[in-house]
């Protein structure tokens, strides 16, 4: 499988980092497993695994309701910003939508309301020391196109959002050094937190379960899901800025042969097209190896 993999990635225009882990036979395939790469909304599985964290210690509610501002609007995914200001919405609700259809201003309210610092100190707890999240999504998207985040006003949200929906990125730009500063992970890392939350290692049973429920309610399948049959369940999520292009999940294999834990990052790529292409057949893959187990 390993070879099927790597033939696969020659004829790439990225770079990737690849982690699969078959649970029952502790069987893996890692290819660049040290690398650090931009996470783009992979991101979002941290925070979400931090919410339940936060939520379990009585700190945060999930019933609790947020108030949306003009002044909390970020540009790309998500539908919040598209609302009119004083909206009051659940913190599940901010959750599902940061997950299922990566809605950034959902993100960033989550964010606000948890702390970098304490995903950052939940990530090093669990005992992934090379997963890094230091950017908001504002920050992440000004910061690409080569704007400062600050201040946040109407103008530079409106000038950010044309530029990001015109691709005009900044190669230059710091989010796309993959080092410490950034929004970044290995894939051992990212394999590893997913494997922790499945077989809740530093997770309950309670939020282990919300967790992965809300990572099955995924509605962006044109990676992971994209070769394989809609009757595969699949928990996972999406990223992209610029030419990285990102997938990180589990799939629960048919016929009760197991779970694969894979994590799929790359930077480089020609265009999301390419990227999604390489990591849907990288699952597809996968799945007919342990399938015939």
């Amino acid at each position: 499988m390993q070879k099927q993999i790597e033939d696969i990635l020659e004829n790439s225009s990225g770079m990737f980092g690849v982690a699969i882990k078959h649970l029952q036979t502790g069987e893996e395939v890692v290819i660049n497993g040290d690398r650090l790469f931009q996470l783009a909304s992979v991101f979002k599985l941290p925070i979400l695994a931090t919410l339940f964290k936060e939520v379990e210690d009585q700190r945060i509610s999930l019933s609790d309701r947020v108030e949306l501002s003009l002044d909390d609007r970020v540009p790309g995914s998500g539908v919040l910003k598209e609302l009119d200001a004083g909206t009051k919405i659940t913190v599940k609700d901010l959750a599902t939508l940061m997950i299922i259809i990566s809605d950034n201003m959902a993100t960033d309210k989550l964010l606000q309301l948890i702390g970098k610092q304490k995903i950052q100190s939940f990530m090093k707890e669990l005992g992934f020391d090379h997963l890094f999240i230091q950017h908001s999504c504002w920050e992440l998207l000004t910061l690409s196109v080569g704007m400062n985040p600050v201040p946040h006003t109407k103008e530079r949200f409106e000038k950010v959002s044309t530029l990001i929906e015109e691709g005009k990125f900044d190669p230059n730009s710091s989010v796309f050094k993959e080092n410490e500063q950034n929004n970044v992970s290995t894939v051992i890392d990212l394999n590893g937190l997913l494997e922790k939350i499945l077989l809740r290692k530093g997770f309950t049973e309670y939020a282990s379960n919300g967790i992965l429920d809300i990572l099955l309610r995924q509605q962006l399948r044109q990676r992971l899901p994209h070769l394989l049959s809609p009757s595969v369940k699949i928990a996972h999520k999406t990223g992209t800025i610029g030419g990285t292009v990102n997938d990180s999940g589990i799939i629960y294999l048919p016929n009760e042969q197991g779970e694969l834990i894979i994590s799929v990052l790359s930077t480089g790529n020609t265009s999301v097209e390419d990227g999604a292409q390489i990591i849907a057949k990288i699952a597809r893959i996968a799945v007919d190896y342990y399938s015939q187990l």
